[in-house]
């Protein structure tokens, strides 16, 4: 099977791009289908490049979204209040990678050197915070997790030009965010195996259990207080997971080809990529949608929609796509779907962030 001529020319173009290293919406959008529809909020965005998006699974379209990025030795927040976006720039604190938050207010957003910056709606400036073991090393904390009943957040991330070893799975109390670099008694880590590799991003689902995704295609699983390997998909790293229900649960990634596996009552099936003929490129990005539906994105500004009827060696997607970036994270709710990325492969050169929307409303133009 030939590749999307888009997709050649983009490979060409781009050789080298890569994925660095989300959500449980229902799609509302009833007279569309998942790739229609969708629009660029942000290409090019002189900000930084934006890693991750949030928001209230209900919320208006006027409140509650929040961007996270940098442009490698900055962080960069956007909140969305009142249909204006609120900016914060966290200074030495790298990139960004990702952001979590719940229906209380709460928002926790991590990164490079070990960073965590936490706050809660209404506040004039967020509490940024490090944790010392990492501060100096070249360990990033890629995902965050938290429920909205308990104070326990949960931490993912490692040392990608370390390799396996780096791998990092952190719990803490949000009591312990007062500001202040955290010394290795304010949190815990949790040790998984001698050889673990980076782990991207965690999830939970609202029975209290977790899974963690990253190097080598594993996937960690805890249940009743217990961290154990679930699965190992036959692809070199996941970095994205979606879904609310233990068996909906959507996982991407693969730096050359991509990869699409899910999670059912009787385990973890490869659903799309990892076969010879696969012309799908690495993915990142993942947003639960309903019906079994998927919207997956990642190199050269793929975004593609996986369900029953997608055959395994190709996905539906977006042609033209609306931007030749890497797209990074990917959220969803009610009433829309939000992708986001940016340039994160060459380091010398000005990172640059975009965003596609897709919804019934436009979001307000980035600052």
């Amino acid at each position: 099977m030939s590749p999307p001529i888009w997709w050649l020319a983009a490979a060409v173009m781009l050789f080298g791009c890569g994925a660095e290293p989300t959500s449980n919406p229902t799609d509302t959008h009833s007279s569309q289908t998942p790739l229609q529809g969708w629009q660029v909020l942000a290409d090019e965005w002189a900000g930084g490049a934006l890693a991750s998006a949030w928001a209230p699974a209900t919320t208006d379209i006027d409140s509650g979204w929040v961007l996270v990025g940098g442009d490698g030795t900055t962080g960069v927040i956007l909140e969305l209040i009142e249909g204006q976006w609120q900016k914060w720039s966290i200074e030495q604190s790298g990139q960004l990678w990702w952001v979590h938050g719940d229906a209380q207010g709460r928002r926790v957003a991590v990164g490079d050197k070990g960073t965590v910056v936490s706050w809660a709606r209404g506040d004039e400036t967020p509490t940024v915070t490090q944790l010392t073991a990492f501060k100096d090393s070249a360990t990033a904390l890629y995902g965050v997790w938290f429920g909205s009943s308990s104070d326990e957040i949960w931490l993912v991330g490692g040392a990608p030009l370390i390799g396996p070893g780096s791998g990092k799975l952190v719990r803490l109390s949000r009591k312990v965010l007062t500001g202040k670099p955290l010394s290795t008694s304010d949190y815990e880590e949790i040790d998984l195996a001698d050889e673990l590799g980076v782990l991207f991003k965690i999830i939970g689902t609202p029975d209290g259990q977790l899974w963690a995704v990253g190097d080598g295609g594993q996937i960690w699983h805890r249940n009743a207080e217990k961290w154990t390997l679930e699965a190992t998909i036959d692809t070199d790293v996941l970095i994205g997971i979606a879904g609310g229900a233990p068996d909906q649960l959507v996982v991407v990634g693969g730096r050359g080809t991509g990869v699409v596996a899910r999670r059912d009552a009787t385990g973890w099936q490869i659903k799309a990529g990892a076969v010879p003929d696969s012309w799908i490129p690495g993915l990142s990005a993942v947003i639960a949608l309903d019906e079994g539906r998927a919207l997956v994105a990642g190199n050269y500004g793929f975004v593609g929609e996986q369900s029953a009827q997608t055959p395994r060696n190709e996905l539906p997607s977006l042609e033209p796509p609306l931007t030749s970036m890497t797209l990074h994270g990917g959220f969803g709710t009610t009433s829309h779907q939000v992708m986001v990325g940016g340039t994160f492969e060459n380091p010398s050169a000005p990172r640059r962030g975009c965003v596609l929307v897709r919804g019934s409303t436009a979001l307000p133009a980035l600052p």
